[in-house]
């Protein structure tokens, strides 16, 4: 089966609870690559709602899982404003939403 980003039929994402997102965070690396397997579910499902050819979701894909770390440090950084309000899946969707509507306004052009 192919489990490539752009051909995954139904939502393969499972949140966990923000205390265990938050600790998932505390716990990872400085490029948050358990974060950014545990998330990888979430951008498939996000860009497989878009209309984008199979290209620019490959391409969103991979802009989106390098901005994983800057999302984390963010909301690390914020965490005691925002933690406890909602987990960090819940930011990174936020996060998505406003690369991909900045990146429409900008032509791509960042």
């Amino acid at each position: 089966m192919d489990t490539s980003p752009t051909n995954r039929p139904t939502p393969h994402f499972q949140p966990k609870s923000t205390h265990e997102e938050l600790a998932l965070l505390l716990s990872d690396n400085a490029s948050f690559q358990k974060t950014s397997e545990y998330l990888g579910d979430l951008l498939d499902d996000v860009l497989d709602r878009l209309a984008m050819t199979a290209d620019q979701k490959r391409e969103a894909y991979a802009a989106l899982m390098m901005d994983i770390p800057v999302a984390a440090h963010r909301y690390l950084r914020n965490r005691r404003d925002i933690t406890g309000a909602y987990p960090f899946s819940t930011y990174f969707t936020w996060y998505i939403s406003e690369r991909l509507n900045n990146n429409a306004h900008t032509g791509g052009n960042e």
